[in-house]
C-alpha cells in the first residue's frame, strides 16, 4: 500500500470519475449521517477488498449516494493509505475501515438531488426499471458525461412557477392543523426548516419539524382555510417557486 500523497500539478495521470454509494448501519446510523460526518473531517473510510477502491485515485472526483439521493461531491486528495493507530475519526471503531483517502473541495449538498431527476439521462443505469442493481458494490465508475449530468442537474436553479408539491390533505392534517410535507419532497423545498408562503396577499411562516409537519404560525387555522378559499373536503394544495426562492401556496379546486 502506498503512502498518502497530496495532489500535485502536472501528474499527468487521466483523471477518473467515481460512484460512492453510502450505507449506513441499520437502524442506528444513516448513509446521509455518514457522509456529513467524513465531510467534515475531508476523509473516506475503505476496505482493501471494496470493488473498485484500489484504482482510486489523487486528482479523481466523487459524487455521493445513499438511498434515492445523490448527497454531495468531492475531490480525492491522496492515494489509498493505512489509517494510522494514532488517528482516530468519526466512528471507526463500529465501522473499522483499515484503509482511507484525504478528501477536498467538498461541497454538501443543502438540496439533495432524488435520483428520478437524471435516471433517464443517465447512460451507466442501462436497465432503468431495475435502476437499483447499478447502485451495488459501494464504489463504481462514472462517465465524465453521467458526472457532469449529475452535477448540472443539482446546480440547475428550481423553475420559476414549476409545483415543488401538490397534494390533498389527509383527515389527521384536517383535525390537527398542520400539512405534511413528505421526506421524498422536503429536499425541493429552498429552506430545510422554515418557509415563507405567500396565500393570496397574506404572507403565512410555515415551519417544518422533522416529520416535516408544516404548521402555520402567526395564522388560526380557520383563518387560513379562509383565506386560501380552501374546501379541505376535496381541493388539493400546491406549493409552487415564485421569485427570490418565496413558495406560493396554491388551492387546487378538485373536478368533482
Amino acid at each position: 500500500m502506498s503512502e498518502r500523497r497530496r495532489v500535485e500539478p502536472g501528474d499527468g495521470r487521466l483523471k477518473r470519475f467515481w460512484l460512492f454509494v453510502v450505507t449506513g448501519i441499520p437502524k442506528e446510523i444513516e448513509g446521509e449521517q455518514i457522509f456529513e460526518a467524513r465531510a467534515k473531517e475531508g476523509f473516506w473510510g475503505l476496505n482493501e477488498d471494496t470493488k473498485n477502491a484500489r484504482y482510486v485515485s489523487r486528482g479523481d472526483s466523487v459524487v455521493f449516494y445513499s438511498k434515492k439521493y445523490f448527497l454531495g461531491t468531492a475531490v480525492i486528495s491522496s492515494d489509498m493509505y493505512r489509517i494510522s493507530t494514532l488517528r482516530h475519526y468519526w466512528l471507526e471503531e463500529r465501522l473499522k475501515h483499515p484503509y482511507g483517502i484525504d478528501l477536498s473541495e467538498i461541497d454538501v449538498w443543502s438540496r439533495k438531488l432524488p435520483i428520478d431527476q437524471v435516471i433517464d439521462r443517465l447512460r451507466f443505469i442501462v436497465h432503468k426499471d431495475m435502476w437499483q442493481i447499478h447502485f451495488q458494490g459501494g464504489i463504481r465508475e462514472l462517465s465524465e458525461e453521467d458526472f457532469e449530468i449529475i452535477v448540472k442537474a443539482h446546480n440547475m436553479p428550481l423553475e420559476m412557477g414549476k409545483f415543488l408539491l401538490i397534494k390533498k390533505l389527509s383527515p389527521s392534517e384536517n383535525r390537527e392543523h398542520w400539512i405534511r410535507i413528505p421526506k421524498n419532497a422536503l429536499n425541493r423545498f429552498p429552506a430545510k426548516d422554515f418557509v415563507r408562503i405567500h396565500v393570496k396577499n397574506k404572507t403565512v411562516d410555515m415551519k417544518i419539524d422533522s416529520l416535516g409537519r408544516m404548521n402555520p404560525r402567526h395564522i388560526l387555522w380557520s383563518e387560513f382555510k379562509s383565506i386560501a378559499d380552501f374546501d379541505e373536503h376535496n381541493d388539493y394544495i400546491g406549493f409552487k417557486l415564485i421569485q427570490d426562492g418565496k413558495i406560493e401556496l396554491v388551492v387546487i379546486k378538485s373536478r368533482s
